[in-house]
């Protein structure tokens, strides 16, 4: 059985002169972002990303998901993430892990909650994507917090 963990964690892979969120709104100095993440598994694969170009780390992988808008719940925020990046339908199952990460322009804390994808996935929007086996997340450039995430999770890789 997985258990909840919070962690925090500070430290970026990169700085940038502008401030933005994942969303590529410009963002004040520790101002929190909420996001929750889904930690999609089929047959023994995970479903991770690519942050498109020209979005703030870009070319970097993560969990799918995103912001956590005023007056919404994780879950709920998951599943219209999950449709609108990845033109999918889940269903959202326990959290499974919160993060905390200090990137320079702010901090962002991520629920990883495990989903489950209701209906095939053959047709997964215009998005760089990957079904990885756990043990390969290690061979991608995963965004700090999503590497706490993996190691947390699957026990995999280290942190930072």
């Amino acid at each position: 059985m997985r258990t909840v963990t919070m962690v925090e964690c500070s430290g970026a892979t990169e700085s940038h002169s502008t401030r933005y969120d994942f969303m590529g709104q410009h963002k004040m100095n520790n101002e929190e972002i909420e996001v929750a993440a889904a930690i999609i598994e089929k047959d023994g694969f995970v479903l991770i990303t690519k942050r498109p170009d020209g979005a703030p780390y870009s070319g970097s992988w993560e969990f799918p998901g995103g912001k956590i808008e005023e007056g919404e719940g994780a879950s709920d925020a998951l599943e219209r993430e999950i449709m609108e990046e990845l033109g999918i339908k889940v269903e959202v199952g326990a959290l499974l892990a919160t993060v905390t990460h200090r990137y320079p322009e702010y901090d962002v804390r991520i629920f990883a909650l495990s989903s489950r994808i209701s209906e095939e996935e053959s047709n997964i929007g215009d998005v760089e994507y990957a079904w990885v086996r756990p043990q390969d997340l290690v061979e991608y450039d995963l965004l700090p917090p999503d590497k706490e995430i993996s190691r947390l999770v699957f026990g995999i890789g280290n942190a930072h």
